[in-house]
């Protein structure tokens, strides 16, 4: 089998014995969520790849140096890249420099800045949404009533002050519509 991905003293045989034994339980832990097979006793073993559809096993893992190989994809790497692949967050034992520190609290408040105004943004489309049926059964109601007073000439003569009020109404409904509309497709906003 090809090692050449392997670093020079696992290809050789050696065992590397700069691992700590906390991070050989990471890479066993990590190892063992995502891969339903895992043997945390085997130290070196081939899996069925998880980083794309896979139905032989390709994967190669070894626990003990810390290192993984997919012959299929060409995913390889250490334990703290197998940790971001799958999505896991990497503490590393050293302290985070306060740069990286600041870049993830601005990532989290950017993060929930836009959640918040995506929340904002669906209460405002509902809202204006529920505005804008009001609005559309007014009109309906308006439009049944001018096509009547079409229809009926008499009943228009007879209500002159209804006939122009509804007339009214209707333009104002078509108004206020329009401006919804404009609104809801984010044209204005007032």
């Amino acid at each position: 089998m090809d090692q050449s991905w392997l670093p020079g003293e696992i290809r050789s045989g050696e065992k590397m014995s700069n691992l700590s034994p906390q991070l050989i339980e990471r890479f066993s832990s990590l190892a063992g969520q995502y891969i339903s097979d895992f043997d945390p006793a085997r130290a070196k073993k081939l899996y069925c790849c998880i980083f794309h559809p896979d139905r032989t096993p390709s994967l190669s893992i070894n626990v003990e140096a810390g290192v993984f190989h997919c012959f299929g994809c060409g995913q390889s790497g250490g334990v703290k890249d197998f940790a971001r692949l799958v999505g896991e967050p990497w503490n590393s034992a050293r302290g985070e420099s306060r740069a990286a520190r600041a870049r993830r609290a601005r990532f989290h408040a950017e993060q929930q800045a836009r959640a918040i105004l995506e929340r904002r943004a669906e209460a405002r489309s509902r809202t204006l949404c529920a505005e804008h049926r009001e609005v559309f059964a007014e009109i309906v109601a308006a439009a049944d009533l001018l096509a009547l007073f079409y229809r009926r000439p008499d009943l228009a003569a007879e209500f002159p002050v209804l006939a122009t009020r509804t007339g009214k109404e209707y333009g104002e409904a078509l108004f206020k519509q329009s401006l919804l509309e404009a609104q809801l497709e984010r044209e204005v906003s007032i």
